[in-house]
This record gives structure tokens, sequence and C-alpha cells, in this order.
């Protein structure tokens, strides 16, 4: 508890999780509750000595909140994370990293880029074909010599 004249004051829980304070001086004090690895809210506590010791509580953290009950009874916000947790495996965002695009660049030599080499036999054997297609279709009467034989009788 931190007191509002400046020195800390000091407790350990009891096996049941209880604690209490011995002489608390008046005035307005804060009490933070520190546990590895739980978040526990901060309380805002006025002792005053009109009220003979009584003590009214109220959450710090939140503006505007209820006084809460006494005694009090605190639960923890939440637990803390420490540590990311892991992020499960991603074909996609392996292959925006660095290492991934030279995965793939690597699959696509070794698979495709073969596939797409042409013969140089083949590729004269095509250009010659074409050739014979240009040359058939550049004929007089519209392509292919399909043209009328008269006959002598």
């Amino acid at each position: 508890m931190q007191l509002e004249s400046g020195p800390r004051l000091l407790a350990f829980p009891l096996p049941d999780g209880a604690f209490s304070f011995a002489e608390v001086p008046a005035g307005v004090h804060t009490l933070t509750v520190d546990v590895l690895g739980l978040i526990y809210p901060t309380v805002r506590l006025d002792v005053a000595v009109t009220r003979k010791g009584k003590v009214a509580a109220v959450a710090a953290d939140a503006s505007g909140a209820p006084a809460l009950p006494y005694p009090l009874l605190l639960r923890p916000y939440s637990r803390i994370e420490y540590f990311e947790k892991r992020q499960p495996f991603s074909l996609w965002a392996f292959l925006k990293t660095p290492y991934g695009m030279m995965a793939a660049f690597m699959v696509f030599s070794v698979f495709i880029m073969p596939k797409l080499k042409v013969d140089p036999e083949e590729y004269k054997e095509m250009m010659a074909d074409r050739e014979r297609e240009r040359s058939g279709n550049s004929g007089g009467n519209g392509g292919g010599g399909g043209g009328q034989r008269r006959r002598s009788d």
C-alpha cells in the first residue's frame, strides 16, 4: 500500500489469500496487489478519523466507479501474457518472404521453364507451316487451290 505521506506498507497473504495492514494512518492511500502472472485493480482507500477507522474503497482504475464493499474482495482482471503466441504456419506468408520467393522461382525454373523451351527443329517446322499458310491464303481465289478444273471431251 502506498501511503499518502510517501512510505509504503507491505503485507504478505495468508494461505487463504487474505491480508491486512496494521496501524494505517488517516488519509487517502493507494492499494496495489502484485501477484506474478495476474493483473489486479488498483484501489483508492480513504481512511478517515471521523469514521473511527472505517475505510471507504473505490476502484482507482475507473472514473465514477461505485464504492467497493468492506472487507475488500479483489479479483484479478486477467492473466499477464509474457510471450506472444506463436502464429500457425501459413504457406502464403512463407511465399511472401524472400526465402519463399527464391523457392518458388526454383520450382518454376525446374518444372515449368523446361516445358517452355522450344526445340530449334520444331521452331523451323512451325515457321515453315506458318509460311505455307500465308502463301496459301494469298493465292488469287481466296485460298487453298480449290479452283474448278475443266474437262475436255
